[in-house]
């Protein structure tokens, strides 16, 4: 889910109640919209490129009891909010051989990738690779979701499953939409225009990179412009 990291220009991170109806289902940590006369709902993960309000700093299940159900959710609806999040979205293996990894679910722009990491979560009984294992990431193409990598054990074969991370070339990136629950980035993803990513962190002990993102088009971010 996305996390509240820092505020840019310091101050504290503060969460605001907003309108929701009562049967409406929200996770926390999820991206949420707000529309008049109607309240906060969720965003089409599939299609981010509108502004959205904010963060879901709470869930609103819209079944069971309290504010589950009631008429307000707290949201975190700064647009100066940076948010944390860990792009934990699954890479199958169509076809590879000992420096390349391709996945043509991969669409995002040649390069963004590069500098990032390829953590193996099934092998796949392939010889050569474990759990854990982790693949450089030293170019992408994206054609056919080519990626050359440094590191294996073997020859990267069909099966072979993975968490894809990218490295800090990705700064700047507004390309990638939502997964279908709203609260992760569809690394699979291209053409989203809503949320620019800001850094990127690796972390050698965990094997796994935080990726820290802004609302590039956010319902309260918008200059006042002359009417």
């Amino acid at each position: 889910m996305f996390i509240p990291a820092y505020r840019e220009g310091g101050g504290p991170i503060q969460a605001h109640p907003y309108y929701i109806a009562t049967g409406t289902a929200i996770e926390k940590g999820e991206v949420v919209l707000f529309t008049t006369g109607v309240g906060v709902a969720a965003v089409d993960g599939t299609d981010f490129d509108d502004p959205a309000l904010g963060i879901a700093a709470e869930a609103h299940t819209g079944t069971g009891s309290g504010r589950n159900i009631g008429t307000e959710i707290l949201v975190y609806s700064d647009p100066d909010i940076v948010y944390r999040v860990v792009p934990k979205i699954l890479s199958t293996v169509d076809s590879g051989d000992a420096t390349s990894w391709v996945d043509a679910e991969y669409t995002a722009a040649n390069d963004v990738f590069n500098g990032g990491h390829i953590v193996v979560v099934s092998a796949n009984s392939v010889t050569g690779f474990a759990a854990n294992d982790i693949l450089n990431i030293t170019d992408f193409a994206n054609s056919g979701g080519d990626f050359t990598v440094t590191g294996a054990g073997g020859t990267i074969a069909a099966g072979i499953t993975g968490y894809i991370y990218p490295g800090t070339r990705a700064v700047g990136s507004y390309a990638f939409d939502l997964d279908s629950d709203g609260t992760n980035i569809n690394m699979k993803s291209a053409g989203g225009e809503a949320l620019i990513i800001k850094d990127v962190a690796w972390d050698a002990s965990k094997k796994e990179a935080t990726v820290f993102c802004k609302l590039r088009l956010h319902q309260f971010g918008n200059h006042v412009v002359a009417v």
